[in-house]
Formats: C-alpha cells, sequence, structure tokens
C-alpha cells in the first residue's frame, strides 16, 4: 500500500482531468447549461437579498439550491447561500424551511471544522426552534452554540444567545429570567452599537412588563425601543408598534391601539417579514372584537392563522384558535368555542406553554359558566391561576381571579366571590379586568340583598368603561365599543334593578348613556375636521389614493356603459376588484387618521345623563318615547316636558327582533303584513297607548328598532299610528337637545338634483325629473340639476349656503366599508360621481332638510351600541336640522307621488312632520298608493320645525 500510495496522488491530476473529460463526452452541453443557470440564479438572489426583496431572493435560492451543487459551485458557495435561503424563509415565516437550510449548512461547517461558523448557526438555528415553539429545544442549541470547543465568546455571539433566551423563557412563563436576560443582552447591544439589536430587546422588556400589569413603565420601555430602533439602518419597528398598541390597548385606549396597529401593519408590508404582517393583522382582529366587529375580527384571525399554519408557528396559532374560541363564544356557538379552546390547549401543551394553556382554559372556563356548569367552569379557573401565579403573571392572576368570582357567584358562594372581586389582585389586571371586576363585585352584592351596594357597583363598571370610550375616538366605532364584550350587559343589569327599586330617573339616565354617544359628542361640539392636524405623510398618501380611487371608477364606469363580451368583460371585472382593493386600503387609512387626529383627542363627551335637559328640550304637546332592548326584557320609557314613566313590555327580545326581522322582509319584498304590523303594535305600543295623549310622537328606537317603522304599525281598529300623530325620530334625547341648538335661517334656498347621468350601472329613475321638476315649482329661489348637470362637483360648491338639499338618485349602501356607501350623482371636474359617506362627513351644511330620495338611504350599521353609520346621520352631523331618509328600496312612481304632496305642504308653512303625516295619509286614502310599502319607507329624523 505504501507503494500505491505515491502513484494514486501523483494520478490525482490525470483523474480529474478524465472526469471531466466523461462528464463534457456523456453531456456537455446539459452540465454546462445547468451550472451556467445555478450561477444565474445565485446572482439574482443575492441582489434581491440585498435590496432586502426577500421573498423574490427565497425564490431563487431556492432554485440555486434544487440545481446539483456539484455543478453550481463551491462547498462554501452553496454553505453560504444556504444560509441566506434561511434568513429569507425566517423572513417568510417558513421556520421549519430555515431550520432545514441551516443544518444543511451546519454539515458543511463541521466538515470544515470552523467553529466561528458552527456557533453562529447553531444559535440561528435556535431562534428557529423558538419561532417553532419548540422552546426546550431552543435552549439546549443556545447552550450548545456557548459551548463550541475552540470558539470565540464574544460580546456580539453573548448578546445573540441572550436576546434567542429571552424569548424562549417569556413563552415558557419564566418571565423574571426573561427580563434578565433581555436587559443584559440590551447593555450588550448597546456597547456593540447596535441599534437594532438593543431595541429589539428592549420591546421584550417592555412585553415583560406589560404581563406584569405596569403599564407605565412597559409603556417607557416600548418609546425607549422604538426612539433607539428608529437610529438603526433598516430598523425593524413594526413589532415595537405592535408591543406599543398592546399597552394602549390594555390601558383601554383604543384610539392609540389602532393607529398603531396600522402603522405596524403598514411597516410590515413594506419590511415584507410575513410573521410581523401577520402578527399586525391579528393586533387589528384584537381591535375589532374590541369595538364588537366580530366578523371583522374574525376574518383577521383566520388570515393571520393560515399564514402561520404555513409557517409552523405552534403558539401563534394556539393564540389565533383563542381568539376564534372567544368569537363564537360571544356569538353564543359554544360548540366551536369548545373546540378552538381544546384546540389550543392541545398546541400550547405541544410547545410546554404553560401560562398559554391558562389562557385557552379561562376561555373554556367561560363556555361552561354559560352552560350552568359552574363546578368545572371553576375547576379550569382554579388550574388556569395556578399557572398564572407559578408564572409571576400580574394580569393573568387578575383575569383569573374576577372569573373565578363570576364562578363562585353563580354557586352561591356569595362571601367568596366578593372576596375574589374585591382583593387587591383584581385591581392589578388591565382596563378590561378593571371593569369586570366592578360588574362582578355588583352581582355578588345583588344577590347578598345590598341593593344600594350593588348599584354603587354597578356605577363604578359603567365609569371603567365609559372612561375606555372617552379614549378611543373614533366617529364611526366609539360607540360600538359598548357592544364589544357584552359591555351592555352592565347597563341593562343596572337598570332593571335600578326600576326594581323605583329609582326611575337613575334608569332613564343610564339607558341614555348606552346610546349613541359618538352623534351626540360631534353633533353637540359642531363640525371638526379630522384630517386638521394629522401627519402630512397620511393625508398625501390619503389623496393619492383617492386619486387611484377615481381613476380606476371611471375607468369601470366607462367599461359598464358599454356592451362587453369575453376578454372585455373579464377586464371590467379586474377593474372592480381592483376598486375594491383600492376602497379597502382607503378605509383603512380614514380610520387610521382619525384614530390620530388631535382634534378627536380634544372631543369633550356630552354628559347624557341630566333629565332636565332632556325635558327642557321638550315643547309642550311634544313625548318622547324612548326604547330600551336589553338582554331579555325591553322597556318603554315616556318622557313629555314634566313627567317620566316606564313600560315594561310584553315581549322578549328574541320575538320582538323576529318581528322586526320578519317586517323587513316584508316591505322589500312588497308583500301586504298587517298581521305582522298587529303584532309589532301590541308588543310595542299598546302597553303605553293609553298614555300617548299629546300632539307629536317623537321616538328613539333602540337596537333593531332602528330598521322598523312606526309609522305603519296597525292598532286593533286597524288604523296606521301615523293617522294619530305626526312622528319624527331622534338617536336618543340628548341627541335632540344637541340638534335643536342648531341655527335656521329660514331663506327658503331650495338645491335639487335629479336623475343623475352616473356612469354606473344602475336602473332608469323615468319618475325623478316630473318629482324634481315639480317641487321646484313651490320655491322661488329654486335651483335644479338634472342629469348630465347634477354633479358631484356642483353639489359641493353649492350646498352650503342651501335651506333645502333635495337627491332623487339612487343610494347605494356598502356594509363592509361603511364610509363608502353614498349617493349616485353625475361625474364630472374631478369628481367620481359617487358622493360618499365619509365625504358628507367633510361638508359644512346650513340646510333645514335634507331629503334623500333614494333607495335604503336611513339604512347602515348598527350593533347593540347604536351606531346607526347611515347616510341620514352623516347630513345631520354635517349641519342639516333634519333629514327624511327611506328605509328600504321605495318605487320610483310611489316616491314621486309622496315627495309631491309633501312640498306641498311644506309650501303651505306646515312643519316637515305635519307635512310628513298628510302626505302619508293621502296615499293611504287613495287607491293603489296605500300599501305602507310605498308611503311607510320614509322617516323624518332629527327636528320637525
Amino acid at each position: 500500500m505504501a507503494l500505491i500510495r505515491p502513484t494514486i496522488r501523483s494520478a490525482l491530476p490525470l483523474l480529474a482531468l478524465l472526469l471531466m473529460a466523461a462528464t463534457f463526452a456523456s453531456g456537455p452541453a446539459r452540465g454546462w447549461d445547468r451550472g451556467v443557470k445555478a450561477r444565474k440564479q445565485l446572482r439574482a438572489a443575492d441582489r434581491l437579498f440585498n435590496a432586502r426583496n426577500f421573498r423574490q431572493a427565497l425564490v431563487h435560492y431556492r432554485a440555486y439550491i434544487a440545481s446539483d451543487p456539484g455543478l453550481a459551485g463551491e462547498p462554501a458557495e452553496v454553505a453560504r447561500a444556504q444560509e441566506q435561503l434561511a434568513e429569507c424563509a425566517e423572513k417568510a415565516g417558513r421556520y421549519a424551511e430555515a431550520f432545514d437550510a441551516r443544518t444543511r449548512a451546519l454539515t458543511y461547517h463541521l466538515q470544515q471544522d470552523d467553529r466561528e461558523a458552527t456557533s453562529r448557526t447553531v444559535l440561528r438555528m435556535s431562534r428557529d426552534m423558538a419561532f417553532l415553539g419548540r422552546y426546550d429545544e431552543s435552549l439546549r442549541l443556545i447552550g450548545l452554540a456557548q459551548n463550541v470547543p475552540g470558539a470565540v465568546a464574544t460580546g456580539e455571539k453573548r448578546a445573540v444567545a441572550l436576546r434567542s433566551m429571552a424569548v424562549s423563557q417569556g413563552a415558557m412563563g419564566r418571565y423574571e429570567e426573561q427580563r434578565c436576560s433581555a436587559e443584559e443582552a440590551a447593555a450588550l447591544y448597546h456597547k456593540l452599537g447596535d441599534a437594532a439589536g438593543e431595541a429589539a430587546c428592549l420591546n421584550i422588556v417592555a412585553v415583560h412588563h406589560r404581563t406584569q400589569g405596569k403599564f407605565e413603565v412597559a409603556m417607557k420601555r416600548a418609546k425607549e425601543a422604538l426612539a433607539i430602533a428608529r437610529r438603526a439602518d433598516h430598523p425593524d419597528l413594526a413589532p415595537i408598534l405592535l408591543t406599543t398598541a398592546s399597552i394602549h390597548r390594555a390601558r383601554g385606549d383604543l384610539r392609540q391601539a389602532i393607529a398603531l396597529d396600522q402603522e405596524a401593519l403598514a411597516t410590515a408590508k413594506d419590511s415584507g417579514v410575513l410573521e410581523a404582517l401577520a402578527v399586525a393583522q391579528t393586533n387589528l382582529g384584537l381591535d375589532h372584537l374590541a369595538f364588537g366587529e366580530r366578523d371583522k375580527a374574525s376574518r383577521a384571525f383566520k388570515s393571520s392563522l393560515g399564514i402561520f399554519e404555513e409557517a409552523g408557528a405552534a403558539d401563534d396559532r394556539a393564540r389565533l384558535h383563542v381568539e376564534l374560541g372567544k368569537i363564537a363564544y360571544l356569538n353564543r356557538d359554544p360548540f366551536t368555542a369548545k373546540d378552538q379552546f381544546q384546540k389550543a390547549i392541545s398546541l400550547y401543551e405541544s410547545s410546554g406553554q404553560a401560562v398559554g394553556i391558562a389562557v385557552a382554559r379561562s376561555g373554556l372556563g367561560k363556555v361552561l359558566l354559560d352552560e350552568k356548569q359552574a363546578s368545572q367552569a371553576l375547576g379550569q379557573y382554579d388550574r388556569a391561576l395556578r399557572a398564572y401565579s407559578a408564572a409571576g403573571e400580574a394580569t393573568g392572576v387578575a383575569a383569573a381571579t374576577v372569573n373565578r368570582g363570576f364562578a363562585l357567584t353563580a354557586l352561591g358562594r356569595t362571601g367568596e366571590a366578593l372576596r375574589a372581586f374585591e382583593g387587591p389582585a383584581a385591581d392589578r389586571g388591565d382596563a378590561d379586568t378593571a371593569w369586570r371586576a366592578r360588574h362582578g363585585r355588583a352581582r355578588a352584592l345583588k344577590d347578598a340583598g345590598r341593593t344600594d351596594a350593588s348599584i354603587k357597583a354597578y356605577r363604578d363598571a359603567i365609569e371603567r368603561i365609559e372612561r375606555m370610550l372617552a379614549q378611543s375616538r373614533i366617529p364611526e366605532f366609539r360607540s360600538s365599543l359598548l357592544a364589544g364584550a357584552d359591555r351592555l350587559t352592565v347597563y341593562d343589569e343596572a337598570i332593571e334593578l335600578l326600576i326594581s327599586g323605583n329609582r326611575l330617573q337613575e334608569a332613564f339616565t343610564l339607558s341614555e348613556r348606552a346610546r349613541a354617544r359618538a352623534f351626540v359628542d360631534l353633533v353637540s361640539t359642531g363640525r371638526i375636521d379630522f384630517r386638521e392636524g394629522v401627519r402630512t405623510e397620511l393625508i398625501e398618501e390619503e389623496r393619492a389614493l383617492g386619486a387611484r380611487i377615481r381613476d380606476v371608477s371611471n375607468k369601470l364606469a366607462r367599461r359598464s356603459t358599454a356592451a362587453v363580451t369575453g376578454a372585455e368583460r373579464g377586464q371590467a371585472d379586474r377593474l372592480d376588484r381592483r376598486l375594491r382593493s383600492l376602497r379597502q386600503e382607503r378605509h383603512q387609512l380614514l380610520e387610521r387618521i382619525a384614530s390620530e387626529s388631535p382634534q378627536l383627542a380634544r372631543l369633550v363627551s356630552v354628559r347624557s345623563d341630566d333629565l332636565q335637559t332632556a325635558q327642557s328640550s321638550l315643547r309642550p304637546g311634544e313625548m318622547l318615547l324612548l326604547y330600551h332592548l336589553g338582554l331579555k326584557r325591553a322597556r318603554a320609557f315616556l318622557l313629555s316636558p314634566t313627567s317620566l314613566t316606564q313600560t315594561p313590555l310584553p315581549l322578549e327580545v328574541s320575538k320582538i327582533r323576529g318581528l322586526v326581522e320578519r317586517a323587513r322582509i316584508q316591505y322589500d319584498r312588497k308583500i301586504p303584513n298587517d298581521e305582522t304590523s298587529r303584532a309589532l303594535y301590541q308588543a310595542l305600543i299598546a302597553p303605553i297607548d293609553e298614555r300617548l295623549k299629546g300632539r307629536r310622537l317623537i321616538i328613539a328606537p333602540h337596537d333593531v328598532l332602528h330598521y322598523l317603522p312606526f309609522q305603519a304599525l296597525v292598532d286593533e281598529e286597524g288604523k296606521y299610528l301615523i293617522e294619530r300623530f305626526p312622528i319624527t325620530y331622534v338617536p336618543s334625547a340628548t341627541a335632540l337637545a344637541a340638534i335643536g341648538q342648531k341655527s335656521a335661517s329660514g331663506a327658503g334656498r331650495l338645491l335639487a338634483l335629479g336623475s343623475p347621468a352616473t356612469t354606473r350601472s344602475v336602473p332608469d329613475l323615468p319618475f325623478a325629473t316630473s318629482e324634481v321638476q315639480g317641487i321646484a315649482r313651490h320655491f322661488q329661489n329654486a335651483q335644479v340639476l338634472m342629469g348630465a348637470a347634477a354633479t358631484e362637483a356642483e353639489l359641493k360648491r353649492r350646498a352650503s349656503d342651501q335651506d333645502i338639499l333635495h337627491f332623487a338618485c339612487h343610494g347605494e349602501l356598502d356594509p363592509a366599508l361603511p364610509l363608502y356607501s353614498g349617493l349616485a350623482l353625475a361625474p364630472g371636474d374631478g369628481e367620481d360621481g359617487q358622493l360618499e359617506l365619509h365625504e358628507i362627513f367633510g361638508l359644512d351644511l346650513r340646510a333645514e332638510l335634507a331629503v334623500l330620495s333614494a333607495c335604503k338611504t336611513a339604512v347602515g350599521r348598527f350593533s347593540r351600541g347604536d351606531e346607526l353609520v347611515c347616510l341620514a346621520r352623516s347630513f345631520l352631523y354635517s349641519g342639516c336640522r333634519s333629514v327624511l331618509a327611506s328605509l328600504w328600496s321605495v318605487p320610483d312612481e310611489s316616491t314621486g307621488i309622496l315627495m309631491g304632496h309633501f312640498y306641498e305642504q311644506i309650501a303651505q308653512g306646515k312643519p316637515r312632520d305635519e307635512a310628513l303625516r298628510a302626505s302619508a295619509l293621502k296615499m293611504i286614502r287613495t287607491g293603489r298608493h296605500h300599501q305602507p310599502y310605498k308611503w311607510a319607507a320614509f322617516c323624518l329624523m332629527g327636528r320637525y320645525d
């Protein structure tokens, strides 16, 4: 063998040449091409990586690795490509792929005995294990990385190791260890001058303090992290923004939380980091859930869940299953809720997340408590409390303690329940836990027969809720905050308790406070430009988006007016999808602008609990009928200038809801519905019939009753309610007083727009022209815009100095994007012809009356908080004293007849409510237009004179 070795060694160059020749002889073009293509892929991948386009770089690195590494390049080059691929995969949320790529790179480092590279790669592999929820393995890998023989223990490596350890320690509930690791890592990064690393570690410290309920300290650390991160070359702002948003949310400041979550989402999109994008979507889902918008929240959570499932991130998936379980619980779907919570428990168990398991068990306990299984619920809460206590998570301890109190109350263990609600632990939670603790105390005190103390506790809970409400000044969302997480339950229970104790005025006060506070505040304060004072870049972004929307809208409009087929129809569909996407983007941007608005932040809430103020807004002969639909029982309050009474209604709320829904379907489908109208009369009017003695009836609906035309309800004698009274609608007693403060000019100027030449695909309105022309004859100072002249631009130019605005056109309702609901006018002068709700909010009107002679203009989104986002209210907010709008699609001919009668009465000097009543009576008594679906849709909102 000794003789052979030199011979082989000397023959190696020849063997290599022979091997190369054989390779080219067998397939020279194929081998050469593969090598060239592989190198092209690598060069393209590197360019994209350096440009931080990680998703596209990942595609090219994969293609390079998939080629024959022997032909593609040297082993060192292949190992580097594996490391780069892992970085890109991590940014794309593909942690398992990142781990596998680093494992292949590690093989090369071990073969080369490159101990520095081995240590560095193992550290990064530990990070992938943490992302995958395998925290024990992550910590073991960190230990291995720090103990590679011969590797130099640098400050940078130590910082990276501590940062990775902090992530795993926090996930495992080892919070004090997490804080120590993160603070030490931050100090090391500071010495190294690594701003990005220091900021990331301070963000972990902020998260730690948030879990301990130390929100002020947490906010201070988050702000430090954000300031430092902005100094980095490539700042990763999204995680810090999300942490800061979560602290605001915990403190109950949802306005700031939304603004930061929106900013984080925009930052995540720019960075291309998929995990940050998914977390930002999740946080926005939490904001929607806090505002009671469960459908939006569910869509956000499911979208994020898909991303995390692809990434294999067990803990993130578990967290989303918990949130989906909460939505199912709120939707009264216990089967789905249990399934979601059990999935979360299984995923958290796989990663050893004791605190996560506690969160899921708390959700499961709520479902069991609702199912009257209080003992089993208490067992879940006890286990959750032990886990939180062992981890030292103060906010979790507070939540579990309060939940235990509710279970103990249900078991009749009132003394123990009160100790839970009144103990120091209950006060260490977030804003949501704070009001729940007081709510629970109120219930327990009521069960103990301590009525006065119970009422005081209910008031404390309501004050906490309204403190959150006051901090969340977004016009579209504020009142819906009440609907989130069953907060209105507190109001309902308190009202019932007050009425049982003959404290009627206080009950009325709470009913008022549970209504549409956002509308009252805005109308009372006067017109607010919510864009004023907002960052310039956001306003410019909104303008640019508006221009793009108008461009796409005009292109789509031109196509919809032509007869298109085949490819052209496909292009129109693509334009429609693009328009929808742009509107969604702008809708979110408008919400973000409103969230950051200093004008809205300075808005002072109007007190709606002054009975004397409400009564002083009524005149002799007026009666205000206010409804309150509680969880099960409905009540009617009847207010006159000198008295207040209340009456429990005979039907359960669920049955009232069913009747209203049936009536809505019947009106919309033009089906006679006297039987339903009689049943609703018996439920809503008959119990107070004998006390309806005045000349005028003003109704403040509640909940689903916003969709009911009370004027069409039929009494025992077969007469409609409108035959007895002129009827006006208001959001609340306080809103009536606020609207009444606006001044009237009385100059009699009319601006009427009829049958606009819209480019949208909408049905013709053959009677609109005669309707508008007939109306104009009643006014000496009338401006009429018809067809192509009835443009959105002209309306905006002329509207501010008119006394009456009349729109004979189509209305469009967009339930998903309510700010884009609007009136279809003619385009021109840079406007697309769609007068949208958010644009109406921006008008400065002084009109006595706006008549929306269009379809479904009084209909909008509503929740139990009564925030009816609709065209009618937008006109009231913009300065109109009253609005006449419709609840369903009305036939064009009968609308024209009703409007003709109405304006004839107005010209004779009749108040608006009496004019509408006289018009309805004329149609009832004249032949073919007597059916309610032809005359009852139009409701007068606001002031009647």
